[in-house]
């Protein structure tokens, strides 16, 4: 249900702007884009959705992830959710320090033997294109905010503090950490991200379970998406 709230609500966003998600990642992309439009008669016109109000998109999923939790723990007989997000210092230097290996080595590690196996991959078109918009200080601050701060408390809260918990108490802590990981890499919806993603899912889930609470986890999520915004932003 938190899903459908946040996709309904991004769609919405799209029409009453009368924009489009798609965003070229390469400028052969934006080329297409151009005849495509002068062969149907159309003036040339970038309709791609500005990236401020792509990142203020993001909040009606928000909403339906963290309203979808507090319904599905009224319905479970419960007051609130039960998320723990207490923090201790220790999870600042515990949470960095997960961040960063995730980052150097072990998802270069994971890739480097998947490209042993699968061949070359293009990995980060989907970053890439994003990170290609960002032009004024505004959007370097906005994106930093929703992607680096805003997203990982809230996914925290909802793929840890709900669904990984609930699998724990049903399958144990191997494979409801597990599960819960892959469940977080598949609904980013890209299948050549899923392993690094269900990777930083099994690492975060695995702090949640080892400290019981959501401090760690969240400091490491940040600093994930910080490291990899900085090092995409620096090399655009």
């Amino acid at each position: 249900m938190g899903q459908l709230i946040g996709v309904l609500g991004f769609v919405g966003v799209l029409l009453l702007g009368d924009w489009t998600s798609f965003a070229p990642t390469r400028p052969g992309g934006h080329i297409g884009r151009v005849v495509g439009q002068v062969s149907s008669g159309l003036e040339p016109a970038d309709r791609t959705i500005p990236l401020l109000w792509q990142m203020l998109a993001l909040t009606p999923a928000w909403i339906g992830l963290l309203g979808g939790t507090w319904l599905f723990a009224k319905a479970m007989g419960r007051s609130t959710p039960g998320w723990r997000m207490e923090f201790e210092l220790s999870d600042i230097g515990t949470g960095v320090l997960a961040g960063v290996l995730l980052q150097v080595p072990l998802i270069p590690v994971l890739y480097y033997v998947i490209t042993l196996l699968l061949g070359d991959l293009e990995l980060s078109g989907r970053a890439l294109s994003l990170v290609d918009r960002v032009d004024t200080p505004l959007e370097v601050a906005a994106i930093y905010l929703f992607v680096a701060v805003g997203a990982p408390v809230v996914e925290e809260l909802f793929y840890r503090g709900l669904v990984q918990h609930r699998l724990v108490e049903r399958l144990g802590p191997v494979l409801g950490i597990g599960f819960a990981g892959l469940i977080f890499g598949a609904v980013h919806m890209s299948w050549i991200e899923l392993p690094a993603l269900a990777l930083v899912g099994v690492v975060l889930g695995w702090l949640a379970w080892s400290t019981g609470r959501l401090g760690a986890p969240i400091i490491a999520h940040m600093t994930f998406n910080a490291f990899t915004l900085t090092a995409l932003l620096a090399s655009s």
